[in-house]
């Protein structure tokens, strides 16, 4: 993956450096429609809203996934016309994360937009399971599973056509269960957040202690979530 100028695609952060408040300052609405159209224009990234599903399951994920490992998903094989233009949609590919990030840690039952019609929520499901398979704890979970369920019904991954119902009965039209699991759908995606949130806190505190300085509550937490210490395990 390279830019026109030969650089590779996304850039490390030693090539495009940020300063932290163009990461943390709110995202906004014409910068939203500015990432929707870069990948409707791009041949190479991931669609809009499967965009929008993986980055909510890379927000939720056991462990850290990288930015440099989600944005070359994201990405793919697109090439960017110039440093400038690969930085400046990297930052706001990871300030719409962290308003994700922030929108799951608030409990905020937003997510995904309830205005999506039922293609671009199966994409957006699609995008989701995708950051599943990508964290190795997550993917052999089996506690998770029946939380997952109606993101596999939805996207499309898991056809339950000619299967059993809750009556005993073969589901001949599946259009019942799709709205149910709609419906459900913004809760059991906070939930799999609260469930991972709290394992990466157990697993901090099951950690034998170290030396070293408490944890600032402005400063990243150190489970790894990518959050703010006072808005996650330090709450």
């Amino acid at each position: 993956m390279t830019l026109a100028s030969g650089v590779p695609s996304p850039i490390p952060a030693a090539q495009t450096p940020m300063q932290q408040d163009d990461i943390d300052h709110s995202f906004s609405a014409p910068e939203m429609q500015k990432i929707g159209a870069f990948l409707d224009a791009s041949t190479d990234a991931m669609g809009f809203d499967e965009t929008l599903g993986l980055i909510a399951g890379i927000c939720s994920a056991p462990t850290m996934i990288m930015p440099s490992t989600w944005l070359s998903v994201v990405l793919g094989e697109h090439v960017f016309e110039s440093v400038q233009e690969a930085q400046e949609i990297n930052t706001l590919f990871l300030r719409f994360h962290n308003q994700v990030n922030d929108s799951l840690l608030n409990e905020q039952r937003t997510i995904p937009p309830a205005s999506l019609d039922d293609e671009q929520l199966a994409d957006w499901c699609g995008g989701y399971l995708e950051a599943v398979g990508m964290d190795d704890v997550w993917r052999q979970d089996k506690n998770t599973l029946p939380t997952l369920l109606p993101i596999g019904i939805l996207s499309g991954e898991v056809p339950i056509t000619g299967l059993k119902g809750h009556d005993g009965k073969i589901i001949e039209d599946d259009s019942e269960y799709r709205a149910q699991a709609r419906e459900s759908l913004p809760e059991r995606i906070a939930d799999l957040h609260q469930y991972w949130t709290e394992w990466r806190c157990q697993q901090m505190a099951s950690q034998k202690p170290i030396t070293q300085s408490k944890p600032q509550r402005n400063g990243p937490c150190p489970c790894g979530s990518g959050a703010k210490y006072k808005k996650c395990c330090g709450r």
